[in-house]
């Protein structure tokens, strides 16, 4: 035969394929071939996966990959802040919904998605909270458990990390999805070969704008037609519209996003032709974008961590001082979502979490400089600094990409509600997979 195929690459195929109109037309488990002309399975095994059948069979396989854990009860706090019995709690709810599901701590390279719903009049900031619950999904510490992991081993796997935190809830509710980093790249690339059909993100629009800026210098024109405390609820309102204007369109879409990283199926050759788009596609075309701030590449040696937070304040402060003095003072709730390209591999010193370099490097100089609002209230934003949500995505590297590293970072208003990056993957790649019906 001129090619063979795995195991579970043979039973996807069998298992689909029965009755396409294709080489695998007939018997699902027996396909008709012949001693004079063998067949090619690596040209069967890539035609499957081009027709619609094999983009849904392979998209369904790698939705039985992902865990979903939806947990009530428990209010989302720092590690500080969380009672011993609620942390032994949530990781018995998790080991639980593991072991009913057959399933054991993920072992390879994953995407988190992490929802959190507080009650609290004065929560957890968002970075501390996420923290604490990567911290109790890792390492079963408050429950008896057969293993030394819970839901993954080492904060290293995480590859694409999204956080958000709801305050003001009636109930505590955490919502947890975790999935291969695999499975996350093929859905990229789904959506990258499909994007103009299903990519409905919402651009910088100059009209917009101009309408929030007109509704609020009338109402400041005549703020007697209003109560006093109306008209400053309206007032605060109505900038806090003016600055989501202001940073429309600075949100990654998901098809920008996979075009970011090689083909997570394609041979070592593929991607080193690839290997150094990423870097130039960023900084020459993407980074364009003047919400977004570009940063070096992480330090890599002792005693470099405080002359990088200073260098980061400084970007801040120039961001502040050029396009950001739209936002100041700011009161449209404030996530961020951030890009990071480690060093070349012959410079790494060891990876930085993603967690980690959010909470340490990036959030303590942002809030600082801008004061962005929590969301206490379902209608408006109230007073109190921290961000909403963020998010951090780690490219892939090769052995011969000797581009630096860097840290990009991209201001997004949260006044209305941002789905994550994760989530906005499942929902694109469920509007392809409709369209092939």
């Amino acid at each position: 035969m001129q090619g063979t195929l795995r195991g579970d690459q043979r039973w996807l195929m069998h298992r689909t394929c029965d009755g396409l109109d294709s080489p695998f037309s007939g018997s699902p488990m027996r396909p008709v071939w012949s001693r004079d002309s063998p067949l090619n399975f690596t040209a069967m095994w890539k035609h499957f996966l081009e027709s619609a059948e094999g983009i849904r069979a392979v998209h369904r396989r790698q939705e039985l990959r992902t865990v979903r854990l939806h947990i009530e009860g428990i209010e989302p706090s720092s590690k500080r802040g969380m009672p011993p019995e609620d942390k032994a709690k949530l990781q018995q709810y998790v080991a639980n919904e593991l072991a009913s599901m057959n399933r054991r701590a993920f072992r390879g390279p994953i995407a988190i998605d992490i929802w959190a719903g507080t009650t609290q009049r004065n929560p957890s900031h968002v970075q501390s909270l996420a923290k604490n619950l990567l911290d109790l999904l890792a390492k079963p510490d408050h429950i008896k458990h057969t293993s030394n992991a819970l839901l993954f081993r080492d904060d290293n796997q995480v590859q694409g990390l999204s956080v958000r935190c709801d305050h003001g809830n009636a109930e505590p509710l955490i919502w947890i999805t975790a999935s291969p980093f695999s499975s996350v790249l093929l859905s990229m690339h789904l959506l990258g070969m499909n994007g103009d059909t299903i990519d409905d993100e919402a651009r910088f629009d100059p009209s917009d704008l101009d309408m929030n800026r007109r509704l609020l210098r009338d109402l400041e024109r005549n703020p007697n037609d209003y109560e006093a405390s109306t008209a400053k609820q309206l007032h605060r309102w109505y900038r806090a519209e003016v600055q989501a204007s202001w940073l429309q369109g600075s949100s990654i879409t998901p098809t920008e996003l996979g075009g970011l990283y090689p083909h997570p199926v394609r041979s070592q050759e593929t991607w080193r032709l690839r290997s150094n788009q990423p870097s130039k596609l960023l900084s020459d075309i993407f980074h364009v974008n003047r919400n977004r701030i570009f940063l070096p590449e992480l330090p890599q040696q002792d005693g470099e961590s405080r002359s990088y937070k200073e260098y980061v304040r400084k970007a801040f402060k120039e961001y502040r001082a050029g396009f950001g003095r739209h936002l100041f003072p700011m009161d449209t709730p404030l996530a961020i979502e951030v890009i990071i390209k480690p060093p070349p591999i012959q410079r790494q010193r060891g990876l930085h979490d993603l967690d980690n370099v959010c909470r340490d490097y990036l959030i303590p100089s942002l809030v600082e400089l801008f004061s962005p609002p929590q969301v206490i209230s379902s209608t408006l934003p109230t007073p109190g600094a921290g961000l909403i949500g963020y998010e951090a995505w780690r490219l892939a590297r090769s052995a011969d990409d000797s581009s630096p590293g860097f840290v990009s970072i991209s201001l997004v208003s949260d006044l209305y509600g941002k789905e994550s990056l994760l989530h906005r993957i499942e929902r694109d790649v469920e509007k392809v997979l409709d369209q092939l019906e």
